[in-house]
C-alpha cells in the first residue's frame, strides 16, 4: 500500500510543479531505495515489498524499501502497460 501512496504523490507533485520536480523526487528516493537495500544486505527478507516481522522490534527494520520499491514497481507497469490506464489520479 504504501507504494500506492509514494506513487500517488509523485503523480500530484507532477500535476501541480511539473515533471522535472517530480523526477527530482524519483531520484531522490531511488537514491534511497538503494542505500536501504545496502544497509539490510545481510538480511534480505527485510528488502521485501511484504516482510514477516514476527519476532522483530519494527523500529529496528522501518526503512523506505515499500514505499520506494512499491513505486517502481508501479512506475513500471506504467511505462510497460500506457501512462492513460493507470494515471487513476486525474479522474
Amino acid at each position: 500500500m504504501q507504494g500506492f501512496t509514494t506513487y500517488a504523490e509523485r503523480r500530484i507533485v507532477e500535476a501541480l510543479e511539473g515533471k522535472e520536480r517530480a523526477n527530482l523526487q524519483l531520484g531522490r528516493g531511488w537514491s534511497g531505495l538503494k542505500e536501504e537495500m545496502e544497509r539490510f544486505k545481510d538480511r534480505p527478507e527485510f528488502t521485501k515489498l511484504k516482510t514477516n516481522q514476527e519476532g522483530v522490534d519494527p523500529d529496528e527494520i522501518y526503512s523506505q524499501v515499500p514505499y520506494e520499491k512499491g513505486c517502481q514497481f508501479l512506475i513500471r507497469l506504467e511505462n510497460e502497460v500506457n501512462s492513460t490506464c493507470l494515471y487513476f489520479i486525474n479522474v
